[in-house]
């Protein structure tokens, strides 16, 4: 009866506090909002790709996260923007921060992929694709080389290991083709899974001796090995080295682990023992794709996986911008069907 006619103490209190909790939700919804700024336009050595140069002038994905964000992104906090890759770059920038990120949290097991058929150039500075979807299949001889390219930039990233290196390839053709475009010693000892390998092998067959491989590493004193493009019979011979040798550190370059339509058991056993440390493709059409995004951050934590949307437009004066618009973003790994039904939309 004493406070009859007016609300209760606790109320008032309760009142005041959904009110400050509306305006904080408000406030992170307007911080959440994507902001494209101009930045450089690219170089040369990057403007350069199969389909031919563009006068394109470079954009920064910076969206900031949303306080309801904090729930799913684990270490990813309200208020820390997520950058995705829009131009080669981009790209090459935040693969090589992965990388320096695995080596100073010691994952000794971890992946890297690119586009399929994607070109990063050479380690000198030579040409790379753009970054965007083209309208032709990468020929077999472009996969090939895109290969090539994330094993030479991953020799380059553990030069000071030469010595204890070991880059396996699927094919003799493929290391011929390392060997004769790669600087002497670069990238330690090269091989192949298959027979006629550069560099006679203990595990060069056909069907791959698993055992054989195993000691091959051993035997070698190898302390990083980089395996190029495995398929599944080669994953098999991969995690037998991984279960019985916990020192030597792997990494897996496109070896298309994630958000593939297609898997098997293999596969899904590689997925649990290595860790997703760059993984960037595009999906959607030419002209309107769609960026998947992951990386290894260097503050450590749970990374984000982002999917986000790349359009181009011609402002009045001529010039073509890159508009980015984030569509998804998950700790967990994005699946096919998220993929394709965002890139979609």
């Amino acid at each position: 009866a004493r406070w009859r006619g007016r609300p209760a103490r606790g109320a008032v209190g309760g009142t005041r506090i959904c009110r400050a909790a509306l305006a904080l939700l408000g406030a992170a919804a307007a911080a959440a909002a994507v902001v494209v700024r101009p930045c450089w336009r690219v170089p040369p050595a990057f403007a350069a790709g199969r389909g031919g140069s563009r006068p394109l002038v470079a954009v920064r994905l910076a969206r900031y996260a949303a306080l309801w964000d904090g729930f799913d992104l684990g270490s990813v906090l309200p208020g820390e923007k997520v950058d995705v890759p829009v131009y080669t770059k981009d790209a090459m920038k935040y693969f090589l921060d992965s990388l320096r990120a695995s080596l100073k949290h010691k994952v000794t097991r971890f992946d890297v992929d690119f586009p399929t058929g994607f070109r990063l150039g050479s380690v000198e500075g030579g040409s790379a694709d753009i970054l965007r979807l083209e309208f032709q299949v990468p020929t077999k001889e472009q996969v090939s080389q895109a290969e090539q390219d994330v094993a030479l930039w991953l020799a380059h990233h553990f030069k000071t290991k030469q010595d204890s290196l070991m880059t396996v390839f699927r094919t003799p053709v493929q290391v011929k083709m390392a060997t004769k475009q790669w600087e002497q010693g670069r990238g330690g000892t090269i091989t192949s899974f298959s027979k006629g390998s550069s560099k006679k092998s203990a595990f060069a067959s056909d069907e791959i001796d698993i055992p054989a491989f195993v000691k091959s590493v051993q035997d070698g004193g190898c302390s990083v090995v980089v395996i190029v493009a495995p398929r599944k019979k080669h994953l098999r011979a991969v995690l037998e080295l991984a279960r019985r040798n916990k020192e030597v550190t792997i990494v897996l370059a496109n070896a298309r682990l994630r958000c593939q339509a297609k898997s098997d058991e293999t596969r899904e056993e590689a997925r649990a023992v290595f860790y997703s440390a760059f993984h960037l493709d595009l999906a959607g059409r030419p002209l309107n794709e769609a960026i998947v995004y992951h990386a290894m951050r260097e503050e450590g934590g749970k990374a984000p996986w982002v999917l986000a949307r790349k359009t181009y437009e011609v402002k009045e004066d001529g010039r073509e911008i890159t508009v980015v618009k984030e569509l998804l973003r998950k700790t967990s790994e994005l699946s096919p069907s998220e993929i394709a039904s965002a890139a979609a939309g």
